[in-house]
């Protein structure tokens, strides 16, 4: 007859080894394992910051060349350029008035 605790101990024995194989892990806690340590952070390239800034900026130069020109000439500027090539109908495309550059603009007038 077998004592006991002796297999109380090797079913423990067992079952620890097979979370083992499994790969579960184990850690006293106040210790320094693998949870501790953390993998260096990967640098990224800042991407929505300068898409941020150039929209703002192209925002700023088209409502200062239209608190400049005023409304009418930059207006007539824009429909000259759609009468031009295809790359001239995208400048218009990109230069064409929207409410925040006519918005930048009124606040720019002051300087005109």
């Amino acid at each position: 007859m077998a004592d006991e605790n002796l297999l109380d101990f090797n079913r423990r024995v067992r079952r620890l080894e097979k979370a083992h194989l499994d790969g579960y892990g184990f850690e006293a806690i106040g210790t320094l394992g693998r949870s501790h340590y953390r993998a260096p952070r990967r640098l990224r390239l800042p991407v929505m910051g300068p898409v941020l800034m150039l929209f703002g900026l192209v925002v700023v130069m088209k409502g200062a060349i239209q608190a400049q020109l005023g409304p009418d000439l930059y207006q007539a500027k824009v429909d000259l350029l759609w009468q031009g090539s295809l790359l001239e109908q995208l400048g218009a495309v990109l230069m064409q008035a929207e409410p925040v550059s006519t918005w930048v603009a009124s606040h720019l007038g002051w300087m005109t």
